[in-house]
């Protein structure tokens, strides 16, 4: 399953390896006071995958994206989104095995 660790203004994702067992696809999610997120493979986190780029400002929060299949709540790790939102209330969607921007819009922060 996936793991979120966060500690002072930095935030980390741990993902499985892909449903076939394939331990080589297994990422960590990490992001800080930088407007970008960082994926890194795993074990070797200094071999960085790619970068999540678009945010104006600080990444504040960030999350996995899992879908269920239909099978009594069965999950989909296969797909590799996460979900992220910075100090101008801005929330994107990722895919974070290509680092391609999905998604992004703006959400009031008086709602």
């Amino acid at each position: 399953s996936y793991r979120l660790h966060a500690h002072g203004n930095s935030r980390h994702i741990t993902s499985p390896g892909s449903s076939d067992g394939v331990r080589s696809s297994r990422r960590i999610l990490t992001c800080d006071r930088d407007e970008k997120i960082r994926v890194s493979q795993l074990p070797q986190t200094h071999a960085i995958h790619g970068f999540c780029l678009g945010h104006d400002t600080f990444v504040s929060a960030m999350g996995v994206v899992t879908n269920t299949n239909g099978n009594e709540g069965e999950r989909n790790w296969n797909r590799k989104w996460c979900v992220s939102c910075d100090g101008d209330d801005t929330v994107r969607l990722w895919d974070y095995a290509t680092c391609a921007e999905l998604a992004s819009c703006i959400v009031d922060a008086g709602v």
